[in-house]
């Protein structure tokens, strides 16, 4: 799968990956979900950014804590923190853009998790891998995919094509606390300067239609992902 050395293309979509070596937990707690998305929105920048300045804002992850300047390296449309993985939809707005930050990403997480639990050395599998997202009917699909990954624990069937209980699976998804999918259907500020606001609406006419096409999730979308995934 591409890490860093690939040369991934300005302004084309990725599903971005990635999960803990040997299965290991890498969020732990709430803190660590907490600091992973703080830097989505500190490391997008090509600027340095001084890792030992970070503090967690755990009212509000989203929120920088310190002022980022410089020019973006990505749009961040979609993420999705799973206790073992993470899964990211991006868009990369300048050359090596994504390989930048997802190499910020990932040396400022595992500097942490390091600390916190006195260990060394790598906490995920390789650097991340990396899936473009050629056709807008895969990029709709994969909307869907990236959030219904919360239903895993308590509706696991949806990965085999069934959601037997639309209204139960909405709730869980809406309220989904460690991914961005939810605060779009509320008064949400939790991901401002994380995430993209424009992004889901270049491919869906409206919130409702997200909505409506995730919770129509079935066999044929379930063999199609398998397809167009990083993993």
């Amino acid at each position: 799968m591409p890490t860093f050395k690939p040369q991934l293309a300005d302004d084309e979509i990725y599903h971005i990956y990635n999960r803990g070596i040997d299965g290991k937990i890498v969020f732990p707690k709430n803190e660590y979900y907490e600091r992973f998305i703080q830097g989505l929105g500190l490391f997008n920048t090509a600027d340095p950014v001084n890792i030992k300045d970070v503090v967690v804002n755990s009212s509000n992850p989203g929120i920088r804590s310190q002022g980022r300047g410089g020019e973006r390296l990505v749009d961040v449309g979609l993420f999705n923190l799973r206790p073992t993985h993470y899964h990211l939809l991006l868009r990369q707005v300048v050359p090596n853009g994504i390989s930048l930050f997802m190499q910020k990403i990932g040396t400022g997480f595992t500097t942490f998790y390091n600390l916190k639990n006195k260990r060394s050395g790598p906490l995920f599998q390789g650097a991340f891998r990396a899936k473009l997202v050629d056709k807008d009917r895969y990029l709709k699909h994969l909307f869907a995919y990236i959030a219904l990954n919360s239903l895993d624990n308590d509706m696991p069937e949806w990965r085999d094509g069934g959601i037997t209980d639309r209204k139960k699976a909405e709730e869980l998804l809406i309220n989904a606390k460690w991914s961005n999918f939810g605060s779009l259907f509320k008064n949400d500020k939790r991901f401002n300067g994380v995430v993209n606001e424009d992004f889901v609406k270049e491919f869906f006419d409206s919130h409702s239609e997200l909505k409506e096409f995730v919770l129509s999730w079935g066999v044929a979308e379930a063999d199609l992902i398998k397809e167009i995934t990083a993993g």
